[in-house]
């Protein structure tokens, strides 16, 4: 397993210019099933003013490569059902989405499928004694006694997640910054990060142990109001955005002419 090392950069200056996603980039430490994901989880729709944005900004810049923020997706939805790739493609960019490692992440919940687990035999034991006795007469004090114990697992498990979803995530994620920062053959390195705008001040903080310098691009979006009467297509016709469906990866498209512009962990 790949160990976490932060070391600021030998002999080379680092600009990193902060994004924020149009949208909270979807994280869980333990996702759901597919199955169970919101229908706008599945479905990549991002404001034409924004895309615009984005385009404005990559030519202004004129960077060296650009990092995204992986989140929940699959290799083929961050390759294929990304519109920001569009202008990743454009610029001629290299492109990464980066994350922590899967294999680490598996490892260090394992204690919140033990918080799972045991959440779910609360819920199985009070479905079965509501099975035995809806009213649960004389058993006020033991109900008690478990609902307790369910709020402070739920409250655990929260806790443990949002630190494993913010510091620990921002950590490996400005590892891999540096990791693409050492493999640039230059001194003055321009790099962008779009993401959830959550974990900016956590990768301001490391940028300042690192010697990083940070400048946080503002997307300053419109989104307007939609009469949600309407057909549900219709409605993202009028609106300001572009649906992007997902769609099953193309067989023409080499593995190589893929990994030209774009690289994913």
């Amino acid at each position: 397993m790949k160990r976490l090392e932060l070391e600021p950069l030998d002999g080379k200056k680092l600009h990193l210019f902060l994004i924020e996603h149009e949208f909270p980039v979807e994280w869980w430490a333990i996702p759901a099933s597919r199955d169970d994901f919101d229908l706008f989880i599945n479905l990549r729709f991002l404001s034409k003013e924004y895309l615009k944005f984005i385009d404005t900004t990559l030519n202004d810049l004129k960077l060296d490569y650009v990092v995204e923020e992986k989140g929940l997706r699959t290799k083929d939805e961050f390759l294929f059902d990304n519109p920001l790739i569009d202008a990743y493609k454009k610029y001629n960019l290299l492109h990464k989405a980066i994350d922590i490692p899967e294999n680490v992440l598996n490892y260090i919940t394992v204690s919140l499928q033990e918080n799972r687990e045991l959440v779910d035999g609360i819920k199985n034991q009070l479905k079965k004694l509501l099975d035995e006795d809806k009213r649960l007469k004389g058993r006020e004090d033991y109900i008690e006694q478990i609902l307790t114990r369910k709020e402070y697992l739920d409250s655990e498990y929260k806790n443990e997640e949002d630190k494993i979803r913010y510091e620990v995530r921002e950590n490996w994620m400005m590892m891999k910054i540096l990791d693409i920062a050492n493999k640039i053959d230059k001194t003055d390195i321009k790099i962008s990060f779009i993401g959830d705008r959550n974990h900016f001040e956590g990768i301001k903080k490391l940028s300042e142990e690192l010697q990083i310098e940070i400048t946080v691009i503002d997307a300053g979006r419109i989104i307007k109001p939609i009469d949600m009467d309407d057909n549900f297509k219709e409605i993202l016709n009028k609106s300001n955005y572009k649906i992007i469906e997902a769609e099953e990866p193309q067989e023409k498209v080499e593995e190589n002419d893929i990994q030209s512009f774009f690289e994913f962990e």
